[in-house]
């Protein structure tokens, strides 16, 4: 994973926690995220990049242990082949698991596990690391974005000594936060990141210092999510993936902000619906079926007389932050043009397609098409 530092010093690390290249190690606070993991019902992208890092990085006993009855139905659900036992465990981590270090899968694990658990599941958990002696990270769900969370239990007056960011996400907190010599508060310190590319892992790390009788002593960790892998499963034959296409005003679920459709606008054709918004935007959902999982190619229909970008989401996870965002020429049907936002992995069955604005309108939006590749 590329890197970038924010600033650079000469002193060497000295002491790293977490272990396994300083992501947050395994700890008793796992058993909250496990629980989560058991539970029946929970199906989504993030589960999946959930259960496929455990295996990552737990063994073979403790993910039978985690998963209980459903180990072999999970195993075959994250792409694993043959039999589910040991001997095919191992060779799956061999052969699925290289993209990232187990330290890594482990901080993948707790980030998507958190993205789908229930309050109560995120609260607990977040007691139970506040709770860790010591200083230690990890990364938590922002709403499009990821916290880093930094736990600094010690007394001794700690301050940034280095911050290297990963070259795929962009810092959203102050960079006051984490410049040189800034002070590390005693308790929680929460620093914000974007995630650029979906496709590249993203992270942080840091190393702090406390200078005790003339004598320095240095302290960090480091937090990488892996990339988005899309886990598939090979469909039956009759189950091919196909196209799938919608207008924006069929299987709508979720509407935020007062957001309406134009039914009969001549010029776009009478009863076509047509997403429009308030002046002070909002957000919509759409939900959708997929016989097929895997990777397809998102386009939308929309017309803009000027820029308009909404960010575009399907199951949390595969996020466009400035989709639809060009000037098509005009706001009725001459000026409507079907464009390319990006690729997205869909899940089979429910998928949800999230669009949202804030403080500003859309543009009109007609239609969605899912392409697969």
């Amino acid at each position: 994973m590329e890197r970038h530092r924010l600033r650079t010093v000469g002193l060497a690390l000295a002491i790293s926690l977490g272990g396994l290249g300083g992501a947050t190690a395994q700890t008793e606070c796992d058993s909250v995220l496990k629980t989560e993991l058991r539970k029946i019902g929970v199906k989504s992208n993030t589960r999946d990049q959930a259960s496929r890092n455990f295996a990552c990085s737990h063994d073979f006993q403790e993910f039978n242990d985690t998963y209980g009855g459903s180990a072999s139905f999970t195993y075959g659900a994250i792409g694993g082949s043959g039999a589910y036992n040991q001997g095919n465990y191992k060779n799956f981590q061999q052969d699925r698991c290289s993209d990232a270090t187990a330290s890594d899968h482990q901080s993948g694990f707790e980030y998507y596990t958190l993205v789908d658990a229930g309050a109560g599941a995120r609260t607990d958990w977040q007691k139970c690391m506040a709770n860790l002696a010591g200083f230690h990270c990890w990364a938590e769900p922002e709403s499009q974005d990821i916290a880093i969370v930094l736990s600094q239990k010690d007394l001794n007056p700690y301050k940034i000594r280095d911050v290297t960011l990963s070259e795929s996400a962009t810092l959203q907190s102050s960079r006051t936060l984490i410049m040189p010599e800034q002070p590390v508060p005693f308790g929680h310190m929460r620093i914000v990141i974007h995630r650029n590319d979906q496709s590249k892992s993203v992270g942080l790390t840091i190393d702090i210092g406390t200078t005790i009788s003339g004598i320095l002593t240095t302290n960090g960790c480091s937090v990488t999510i892996p990339a988005v892998v899309a886990v598939v499963v090979p469909p039956k034959p009759e189950q091919k993936a196909a196209q799938i296409s919608f207008s924006a005003g069929e299987n709508v679920t979720a509407n935020e902000g007062g957001m309406g459709f134009i039914l009969a606008n001549s010029d776009f054709g009478a009863g076509v619906p047509v997403l429009n918004s308030p002046a002070t935007g909002g957000a919509v959902e759409y939900t959708f079926s997929a016989a097929s999982a895997g990777k397809y190619r998102l386009e939308v229909g929309y017309a803009a007389g000027e820029s308009r970008p909404v960010s575009i989401s399907i199951n949390k996870i595969n996020f466009i932050p400035h989709g639809v965002s060009s000037i098509t020429g005009s706001w009725m049907k001459a000026g409507e043009r079907w464009e390319e936002q990006g690729p997205v992995y869909l899940q089979v069955g429910p998928n949800i397609l999230r669009l949202e604005r804030k403080g500003a309108p859309f543009p009109h939006i007609v239609g969605f098409r899912l392409i697969p590749e």
